[in-house]
């Protein structure tokens, strides 16, 4: 009786054994199987194994990624709201996958957005012209990105494709590193491809690659004391959109003005057919710059953000003029800033004084080198980053005059912040 019962145990045990080694090959070959099915059918397979476990109560298939942030809200004053039609404001948000996946979204009130993967890059974008190559970062083990390029997103869309396509790279990528690596590679997907990057930024240098001279109306050269000129010690950055096939050309400027220094940048945007659409100037000064201000106290700075937008081809041919003059490329600032009156022989300043805007903002806690350095980033992405931190303490704008009437400096109180 005792031996029966021995044998009773012994077959309960070996029954129970059998029961768990079933359900561990069971796991194992369901892992597989996940494994080598694509991303998408992972998901599907994974939020019905959560419906069935958590008998329909438990919250599946919830995405964890937001790629983008609420809209923003309206411009808080007249002159942001103004600035915001030639360097739209945006919002940075970022996420991190499970996986380890960063991603940097910067959207506008649009809706457009500009997705960016993996770390910030510090390096500079490459001199295509002098030979140098775009580089390659690994953002993922297995997920390899162009370097100086992003994804601009219309109206925020596209981005999860991008994404997922990327994770699907790195999944590819753990897969062929794992110990089904062989039942992968036969019943296993190829996978998904990165998209191109649509946003590609390069360097170059103004002297290689002269702007193309249009033949048109040459102006009078400004006088040497009051103007901003093209830096000739620092290369353009260019940006190429490839969805909108635009570029923007930009450029470190420098100048005197009132008998003191100033520095910012310019910039200009072509549209794909070639033609300047709009060009903006921004000069930095640790001094009021309009006339009419207030003086600038000790510890602030300001910036003029000069917007020209050009839409008859009676300006085109005039701006390309302007831009590839012999003499170099020149903004007077007596007419802009002074508030002077044009010559009527200066068919450049006459046109400047009656469609350009010029929106002046300053701020506290800051100086003209970390202000300059802050506006050609602007300039560059045609965006301005949105800063919390950041104290407008005074905001000015000078409205173009179409009939040629003398243009007035008008304060915008709601523009400071506390």
């Amino acid at each position: 009786m005792a031996r029966r019962r021995v044998v009773e145990r012994n077959s309960r045990r070996r029954n129970v054994t059998d029961r768990i080694l079933v359900l561990v090959l069971v796991v194992v070959a369901a892992s597989g199987v996940m494994s080598v099915l694509p991303a998408t059918a992972q998901v599907a397979v994974g939020r019905l194994a959560c419906r069935v476990g958590s008998l329909g109560l438990g919250a599946c298939g919830a995405d964890p990624i937001a790629l983008t942030e609420p809209d923003l809200a309206p411009p808080r004053c007249a002159a942001l709201a103004i600035l915001d039609e030639a360097l739209p404001e945006v919002r940075v948000s970022e996420t991190t996958t499970a996986t380890g996946l960063r991603l940097q979204t910067r959207t506008a009130r649009s809706g457009d957005s500009v997705l960016h993967l993996g770390p910030d890059q510090t390096e500079e974008p490459p001199l295509l012209l002098a030979g140098q190559r775009r580089g390659r970062q690994e953002v993922l083990p297995g997920v390899v990105v162009t370097t100086s390029a992003d994804w601009f997103l219309p109206g925020g869309q596209g981005g999860d494709v991008v994404v997922a396509a990327a994770l699907e790279q790195h999944r590819q990528w753990l897969q062929r590193r794992s110990s089904l690596a062989p039942l992968g590679a036969v019943f296993g997907s190829s996978g998904r491809e990165l998209p191109a990057p649509t946003l590609l930024r390069s360097r170059v240098w103004p002297a290689v690659a002269p702007l193309p001279t249009t033949p048109g109306v040459r102006t009078p050269v400004p006088d040497t004391t009051a103007r901003v000129v093209l830096r000739p010690d620092q290369p353009a950055h260019l940006v190429t959109n490839t969805v909108d096939r635009d570029t923007v050309l930009t450029v470190g400027v420098t100048g005197s003005w009132a008998g003191q220094p100033v520095t910012g940048a310019a910039s200009w945007r072509r549209a794909a057919s070639g033609e300047v659409e709009r060009v903006t100037v921004a000069v930095v000064a640790a001094r009021a710059l309009v006339k009419g201000e207030p003086a600038v106290s000790a510890g602030s700075a300001e910036v003029a953000y000069v917007t020209i937008p050009v839409s008859s081809p009676v300006e085109r041919r005039l701006v390309e003029s302007w831009l590839s003059r012999p003499t170099g490329f020149a903004l007077p600032l007596p007419e802009l800033l002074g508030l002077r009156q044009a010559d009527v022989r200066d068919q450049l300043a006459g046109f400047l004084t009656r469609a350009a805007t010029v929106t002046v903002l300053r701020y506290a806690d800051t100086d003209r080198a970390e202000l300059t350095r802050r506006v050609t980033e602007e300039l560059i992405s045609t965006e301005r980053v949105e800063r919390p931190g950041t104290r407008v303490t005074a905001a000015f704008t000078v409205a173009p005059q179409p009939n040629g009437a003398a243009r007035s400096l008008t304060a915008d109180p709601a523009c400071a912040t506390s």
